[in-house]
């Protein structure tokens, strides 16, 4: 008999048992959770999903649907779709009550041109990054081949007879039955490599691609060539399709109490206030501004304002009476190339409706080396100060909260400074104080007129979350 080494059988049968195991995982947890695989195959939406993640997805009535959830459907030529979901009306379809589904990836520059009538839909729920280039593999004719030969060594070793001592072949009497420490150990280690051989014959169910643990391909498709800011970000990532539904009701059903988009018509001498509140006046002539700009969110599909740098400003009306110590401000920027240090001012309170005003508090800006600031005045300047620079030409979105947990800086949605000593402004009382755009003195450097275009301006009477702020950034990936 060929004698095998023992570290060789040991490795052999280990390795099936473990790849044994992970199948009876894979397959129970699919069946118990009630999930279906779904392998990516193209990068429309990305950034939650990317080519080769693996998307798992419960089947739930299409009537229970919402805008922006990521679901997969079948398109009329047979092929998987998994999109966001961008509108949903009632309808029936041929297996009864369902919904119509109008879907889009979150990379691609429109909708999907077919809309989806279903009465069912298999819902992402979740993923795992990369995980589908294994899968593949495994499902390859090499993976397949590779693992038939690991299935055959397994049983074979498993059931090999055990060898005996060279001195008992020679016996000529039979022994009688041993049952020795020794003896009992070999036959624990017998029995141990016939139970790694059995695990390893689960791993038949890894090549029964049409079992119920067996991935499914899906186009995630239309578009595969946009690229999106590098960000942490999942199936979950963007609630909101678009910015302006995002910004319109921050992911709860309180509105900002102001809200600019800017996107008005070119020679607009007012910014639309999209709450229904007064519209913010432009100035200090049209000279300084100009509508119809460009603007961070690709799929919204609107235009933003580009300020000179030199007087240009919007201004909206005197908010006067509510002491402005609990409140976000949050807004889109992207500075011209040729900015100065003294052409950066992003939002802020002023006393003065024009210009940049003579008392200036509760504001964002970016200093000399294009740090982003946050100020308020208690009994003095409180500042906090982003660690990175943005002046980089390219769309980044500010966010400023105040409350009585103290002040807090994000930008491109992520917490980036908090400092818990200051949780009030200057007490202005009675005095006129105007929200101003685009026009901010600084504290130390920086400040002033802004250069460069300005988008989707918000201001709400409290704090938002961490997790609402982070929303409405991803609301807007890839950007454009």
């Amino acid at each position: 008999m060929i004698r095998i080494p023992a570290l060789l059988r040991s490795t052999v049968l280990t390795l099936g048992a473990i790849l044994g195991t992970l199948c009876i995982l894979w397959t129970a947890a699919l069946v118990l959770l009630g999930v279906t695989p779904l392998v990516l195959l193209s990068g429309s939406m990305a950034p939650a999903l990317n080519p080769g993640d693996v998307a798992f997805a419960r089947t739930v009535p299409a009537s229970e649907v919402t805008t922006g959830d990521v679901v997969s459907v079948v398109s009329a030529s047979g092929v998987r779709i998994t999109h966001r979901v961008i509108d949903s009306a009632p309808a029936r379809s041929p297996l009864g009550a369902g919904a119509v589904l109008h879907l889009q990836g979150d990379a691609n520059d429109s909708p999907d041109p077919e809309a989806y009538t279903v009465s069912s839909v298999h819902e992402v729920v979740a993923s795992v990054p990369r995980l589908g280039y294994l899968l593949h593999a495994a499902g390859s004719p090499w993976g397949i081949a590779a693992g038939l030969a690991l299935l055959l060594a397994c049983v074979a070793l498993g059931w090999r007879a055990p060898e005996r001592h060279a001195d008992a072949r020679h016996d000529a009497a039979p022994r009688a039955a041993d049952t020795s420490p020794t003896r009992r150990i070999a036959a624990g280690r017998t029995a141990a490599r016939r139970m790694a051989a059995l695990l390893a014959l689960t791993l038949v169910p890894l090549f029964a691609l049409g079992s119920t643990a067996a991935p499914q391909n899906t186009l995630a498709y239309f578009s595969d060539s946009p690229t999106a800011n590098s960000v942490a970000s999942g199936i979950d990532a963007a609630p909101w399709f678009t910015c302006a539904q995002a910004m319109a009701v921050s992911a709860t059903t309180t509105s900002p109490f102001a809200y600019y988009p800017f996107t008005d018509a070119v020679g607009s001498t007012q910014a639309d206030d999209a709450t229904g509140g007064t519209d913010a006046v432009m100035g200090a002539a049209a000279a300084n501004y100009t509508f119809g700009g460009a603007q961070p969110c690709r799929r919204d599909g609107d235009t933003g304002v580009r300020f000179d740098g030199a007087a240009g400003y919007a201004a909206g009306p005197n908010v006067a009476g509510y002491a402005w110590n609990v409140f976000t401000v949050s807004l889109w920027f992207r500075n011209d190339a040729t900015a100065t240090p003294n052409q950066r001012g992003l939002i802020g309170m002023s006393n003065l409706p024009t210009g940049l005003g003579g008392l200036n508090d509760r504001k964002m800006w970016l200093d000399s080396q294009g740090r982003v600031k946050f100020g308020v005045f208690t009994t003095s300047q409180q500042t906090i100060t982003s660690p990175n620079r943005y002046d980089d030409a390219k769309w980044h979105m500010a966010t400023a909260s105040l409350s009585t947990a103290g002040m807090k800086l994000y930008v491109d949605g992520e917490l980036v400074v908090f400092f818990a000593g200051a949780s009030a402004g200057y007490p202005y009382g009675t005095e006129p104080m105007y929200w101003t755009v685009g026009s901010v003195n600084g504290w130390g450097s920086g400040g002033g007129y802004w250069k460069g275009n300005i988008s989707k301006a918000g201001i709400w009477k409290r704090a938002l979350t961490d997790q609402e702020i982070r929303d409405m950034y991803r609301s807007a990936l890839p950007l454009n």
